[in-house]
């Protein structure tokens, strides 16, 4: 559109032309500073748009690198953390869900920021299995109403209303009987479900499910090779003896042996799938994977290994079931793979051939193992049979909701009937019936039928799965699944942590690889395009968000129970005197509070914490006088607080009742009735476990002992209940089969009218009746030991002349009676018996015999030999067994070490070899001949010539000729000494020794003379050879001349011999001879004795030796002597066969009584003596023959 032009003048008041071109100028002018400013403006947005962009796209980049952190970061976590299990410590379930959760904290904000298939919500019905326990045990723990708990289980309601009834407080009703195991259960439970959950996430394609794989195995293998460090590091000797069983991480053999069950066919599936694929061109393999094969084979050996010696019965047989059935399903489906299929068999050879050459010890002890297990014509002795026949009634108790989870353990123990005396049954040895017990028979039925349907659906798919990959793997882990479940059958391996996170790894592979044929997005990393991209704040992205900062918002919560967890660890181990070295002190307990108080902070109100603090707050009492009722007070509200956690936990309700006990005498009265309710409620949770009835009955005893000294008739009637309670349950713990003590005898004694009735009431068994002697004689009621005795005589078995164990039992009645006869002093009568007793020992003994045929027979020498070789110190000394000895030496091809076996044939005296064993000693010695000694060994030369003449004394029948000829052999031998030439020989002396006897055999009785004189010279007091010297004195004109120290000894030891001659023999080389006590009464306080005990030496002495001395009345031991045996400055193992030697020592007895709180009355105080090696690291005691005791001195006055 135009417009006129208007003149100037047309129009008043317009500006002139200039002025117009003035405007127009500045309009310009203005424009394009405009123009120049939106330029910048523009180009600085457009630069900050470019920054932020970069930026974005940076993070995102991050972002997607960090989204693949969960999945590393699992399999990082399930081959590490295993490795720190170390049995189980607190703090590694905590550890484990802390970690666990920060990769879920990563893993749900980077899918937030990238949304599209990151967001997209998988299900899988396997989740069930982990969701459906983990429900039934948060409604067990969480508390109810008490109508509600009687009526949905009755039985734990029960257990929950005994609580009010002992007075402890008011407790909190659930259908848990271990609410805070439960709850540790369930987070067990919830960390398998997270590794399921991310797995079913991150694992779905093909190089996932291989590295899961992967990690299973490794981790196993890893927990294989830590096992073989423990055992080489622990072997000091060589061989595999130094270790019983490998055990890896954890405590039972078991556990270890199910890990290495699923690492072998996990290692088996991804070695086939892995050989399967490899050659086929449809698949791109990576390189990294071809070359596996033989890294995976060498795993699987080392685990087959591992696992076989590990000696787990069932995990053996379920491993050789898995892989049974996965060669089979192999042999079908991969058939048409003929170099596949050679592969596996030559990898079969390999492994089946390693385990027959490389480990026959440890494959015959399985064996053995299993014949043990199949010897009996019925399996009902097999203790798993009993834990499951008795599991069967927990179950029908707690039908409908169970014991709660973790509370299998306290349930269980009412129902025992007495088959595990001396222990708790913690757990069924079957997961089946255990989860039953603890859930419930609906919801066991539910997820046992549950599993059976996904593993039986997961199995058709797998067989049909046309992609290798996933089919072989598959089939591996679904071998490894059964096969554990196979095992859950006779153990409770699951509730080991590492073992239920690869357990739970594996079901996912299991799952994963039989879903139908992936789709293309699962095998493509970038592949998200299946669903929408959703907006940052729409709620299905947001969920992701909330779900990771939840996620971070609960890691230091973790932390601090990480942290409580670790000083839980620590109590416990400063409580079990793992921290503590000695007997601890203030300090030790004050420290032990506050690491409870330190682990409370992170588990409030737990009740093993809570026990732990109050057995430490208990001597703390005692160890603070001012304080004490405080600190007791604090104990007692801790254990109450404990109990009411554990309503049936027999253990933690026996502590509560010991703190009010202990509570009670330091407030001056002691609350009776509800300290024996308690005691009482201990006794029904565990009613057939011995230490138990024994405790109980203690506490019962105490507490009859506390009323006893009161008159009022309430307290009067109150004593004679718990008398009779506390002698019933001492009896019921002795009929049980408990361990038996003299304390134990005691105790029934105190509590009974008279000792007479101690033969009515004990409990019968040849076990009871002797320590039933034992007491009887310490407390020096002989005349009913002596019943005793011919009460115990009518019950032994016939047969003692040929028969090992009615031999051993007829040698233990005789040695009961010698040691009788000898305190009471009958001397004579002790004497003849005492020829009976060492022909049963002898005879006894035979067992050794018996012992080295089966390991000859078995053609194990080696061990026949090492077995012979730890009995050589050990009485009674049986020449048999040392002939036989040197004849498994000879077989050893080392007869040169044979004569120092057959050695004692000749330095035995005291009862000397038969003639027929010497006549088979000296056979022995010429079937080896002359080349089997050495030229110039003394010892074997004595050896040659001194058989044969101990067999001519022994017969009485030697020619002068042929004894000459002896004597004159020894000279010789002595001579070769004497010139230094042939070295030297300890028991040198007993060459002029001998060389007299043989001269006696000659009739040259004074060459016998010189020869004795020439011993003695070199062995003074040598109770042989003084013997030798006294008998032909009279055949010298002014008889002999003895030193003052050799008259004394031979009198000492005739008078012995004469009157007291005890004779107890400690090992073949060293023997008691009896003591002298001068005076032999005291009765004054300042008064001392002297004891002399005579010893002789009667072989070649191993060790040196330490006498224990131990001084007793009839109220018990009075006090205690340790000296070791030395003669002037030689030790015990430079003693010689024959010499005696004296070990004086001076007590002043009732300074002694005095000084260790014993009454001092009238009595006869006898001497008991103990031996032990003087070796601190490696001691030996030593069981005399017959028991070393005998009447010392008397204590006359009051």
């Amino acid at each position: 559109m135009s417009f006129p032009a208007s003149s100037p003048s047309s129009v008043s008041g317009l500006r002139s032309s200039s002025d117009c071109a003035d405007i127009v100028a500045a309009d310009h002018e203005s424009g394009s500073a405009s123009m120049r400013h939106h330029s910048r403006r523009h180009r600085s947005r457009q630069s900050r748009r470019s920054w932020w962009g970069r930026l974005l796209r940076r993070f995102d980049g991050l972002v997607e690198q960090l989204e693949a952190v969960p999945f590393y970061g699992l399999l990082f976590l399930l081959v590490m953390l295993p490795l720190t299990y170390h049995g189980g410590e607190y703090w590694w379930l905590p550890t484990a869900s802390c970690l666990l959760t920060l990769l879920y904290a990563l893993w749900s904000l980077a899918a937030w920021w990238r949304g599209g298939e990151s967001v997209r919500w998988r299900w899988h019905a396997g989740i069930l299995l982990f969701v459906l326990p983990l429900a039934v045990g948060l409604v067990q723990f969480l508390p109810l109403p008490d109508g509600v708990v009687a009526r949905l289980s009755p039985v734990s309601w029960l257990w929950w209303e005994n609580l009010e009834h002992l007075g402890l407080g008011e407790a909190q009703a659930r259908l848990s009987l271990a609410p805070d195991y439960t709850l540790r259960t369930c987070e067990l439970l919830l960390l398998c479900l997270l590794i399921f959950v991310l797995l079913l996430y991150k694992a779905r394609h093909r190089t996932g499910l291989r590295l899961a794989m992967a990690a299973v195995v490794l981790s196993a293998f890893a927990n294989a090779g830590f096992a073989f460090w423990k055992f080489w590091r622990l072997d000091q000797s060589g061989g595999m003896s130094a270790l019983t069983v490998f055990t890896g991480v954890f405590l039972n053999r078991n556990h270890f042996g199910f890990m290495m069950l699923l690492g072998i066919l996990a290692g088996m599936g991804l070695l086939t799938a892995v050989g399967a694929t490899k050659r086929t061109s449809a698949y791109d393999v990576p390189s990294v994977w071809q070359r596996m094969f033989i890294p995976i084979t060498f795993m699987l050996f080392a685990m087959q290994t591992a696992q076989v010696l590990s000696l787990s019965r069932g995990a053996f047989m379920a491993t050789v079931i898995g892989t049974t059935c996965f060669g089979l399903v192999w042999l079908v489906r991969g058939a048409r793979v003929a170099a596949g299929r050679q592969k596996i068999f030559a990898l079969a050879i390999v492994l089946g051939a390693a385990l027959l050459l490389a480990l026959p010890p440890a494959l015959s002890r399985l064996s053995e193992r299993y014949r043990e297990l199949f010897a009996n014509d019925s399996l009902a002795g097999e203790d798993r049979l009993i834990v499951w026949h008795t599991t069967w009634k927990l179950i029908k108790d707690y039908a409908w909701f169970g014991t709660g989870l973790g509370a299998y353990g306290d349930a269980i123990q009412p129902y025992e009937k007495g088959f595990f005396t001396d222990g708790l049954i913690e757990h069924a040895h079957n997961d089946w019936l255990e989860m039953t017990a603890e859930v419930g028979l609906p919801m066991a039925a539910v997820i046992i039928l549950l599993a059976g349907w996904l593993l039986a659906r997961a199995a058709s798919r797998i067989w049909r799965q046309q992609d290798m990959t996933l089919r072989w793997i598959g089939l591996g882990a679904l071998a490894a699944v059964l096969g554990g479940l196979i095992h859950e059958m006779f153990d409770f391996n699951l509730l080991a942590m590492p073992n239920a996170m690869l357990f739970s790894t594996l079901l996912a592979i299991v799952f994963l690889c039989g879903r139908p044929r992936p789709s293309p997005e699962d095998e493509s990393k970038s592949g998200r395009q299946a669903i929408a991209e959703l907006r940052p704040w729409q709620p299905q992205r947001l969920a992701f968000l909330l779900v990771g900062l939840a996620a971070l918002s609960l890691i230091p919560w973790h932390v601090r129970r990480i942290d409580a967890a670790w000083q839980h660890t620590k109590l416990y181990d400063e409580v079990e005197s793992k921290g503590v070295a000695g007997q601890p002190g203030r300090k030790d307990y004050q420290r032990r509070v506050g690491l409870a108080d330190a682990a409370l902070v992170g588990y409030p109100g737990h009740p093993a914490i809570l026990r732990m603090r109050a057995i430490s707050l208990v001597p703390l009492a005692y160890l603070l006088p001012g304080e004490s009722l405080e600190y007791m007070a604090a104990a007692k509200a801790d254990s109450a607080a404990a109990c009411l956690r554990l309503p049936a936990d027999g253990d933690t309700l026996r502590i509560c009742a010991n703190v009010h006990e202990h509570f009670g005498l330091l407030d001056g009265r002691v609350d009776e009735r509800q300290v024996t309710q308690i005691y009482e409620s201990a006794l029904a949770s565990q009613p057939r476990v011995g230490n138990m009835i024994c405790e109980v009955g203690g506490a019962y005893r105490r507490s009859y002992q506390r009323l006893a000294s009161r008159t009022d008739p309430e307290a009067t009637a109150l004593a004679e209940q718990q008398r009779q309670r506390a002698l019933e349950l001492t009896l019921d713990y002795l009929r049980s089969g408990g361990i038996y003590s003299q304390e134990l005898v005691a105790m029934v004694r105190d509590l009974i009218d008279s000792p007479e009735q101690l033969l009515e009431i004990m409990p019968q068994g040849a076990k009871m009746n002797r320590m039933l002697f034992d007491f009887l004689a310490s407390s020096q009621n002989y005349d009913l030991a002596f019943e005793l005795q011919a009460k115990m005589r009518q019950g032994l078995p016939a047969g003692q002349d040929n028969d090992f164990e009615a031999a051993a039992a007829w040698r233990d009645w005789h040695g009961r009676q010698i040691q009788l006869l000898g305190l009471t002093g009958q001397w004579g009568k002790r004497s003849e018996l005492m020829p009976e007793y060492l022909r049963l020992a002898a005879v006894s003994a035979g067992v050794r015999l018996r012992r080295c045929d089966e390991f000859c027979a078995a053609g194990k020498t080696s061990e026949a030999a090492a077995y012979l070789l730890g009995l050589r110190q050990e009485m009674p000394l049986s020449f048999p067994t040392l002939q036989r000895e040197a004849e498994v030496a000879i077989a050893l091809g080392k007869a040169e070490t044979a004569p120092s076996v057959l050695l004692p044939f000749a330095y035995e005296m005291l009862t000397p070899p038969s003639p027929a064993e010497l006549s088979q000693a000296v056979d022995l010695l010429a079937q080896i001949g002359e080349e089997g000694f050495s030229a110039f060994n003394i010892r074997e030369r004595f050896l040659r010539l001194a058989l044969p003449l101990l067999g001519a004394e022994a017969r009485a029948e030697c020619d002068a000729g042929t004894a000459k000829l002896w004597a004159e052999g020894f000279e010789r031998l002595e001579k070769m000494l004497e010139d230094g030439e042939h070295g030297t020989w300890l028991q040198k002396h007993l060459l002029p020794f001998f060389a007299g006897r043989a001269h006696e055999l000659a009739g040259a009785q004074e060459q016998a003379l010189e020869a004795y004189l020439r011993s003695l010279e070199l062995c003074p007091g040598n109770i042989y050879v003084l013997l030798r010297l006294e008998k032909l004195a009279g055949s010298r004109p002014g008889g002999l001349v003895l030193s003052e120290n050799a008259r004394e000894i031979l009198a000492f030891y005739q008078a012995l011999q004469g009157t007291a001659p005890v004779m107890a023999r400690f090992t073949p080389a060293l023997t008691w001879c009896g003591l002298r006590v001068t005076p032999a009464a005291v009765s004054q306080f300042h008064e001392s004795v002297e004891v002399e005990y005579l010893w002789l030496c009667t072989g070649d002495m191993q060790f040196d030796c330490v006498m224990e001395v131990e001084m007793a009345n009839a109220a018990g031991p009075l006090f205690n002597d340790s000296v070791p045996l030395t003669h002037g400055n030689r030790s015990a193992v430079s003693w010689r066969v024959g010499e005696a030697v004296v070990v004086r020592r001076q007590y002043n007895p009732m300074q002694l009584m005095a000084r260790g709180g014993k009454k001092i009355e009238n009595c006869q105080v006898t001497a008991s003596i103990r031996m032990h090696s003087r070796h601190t690291m490696a001691r030996r005691d030593f069981v005399p023959m017959p028991k070393a005791a005998a009447p010392a001195f008397r204590v006359v006055g009051q």
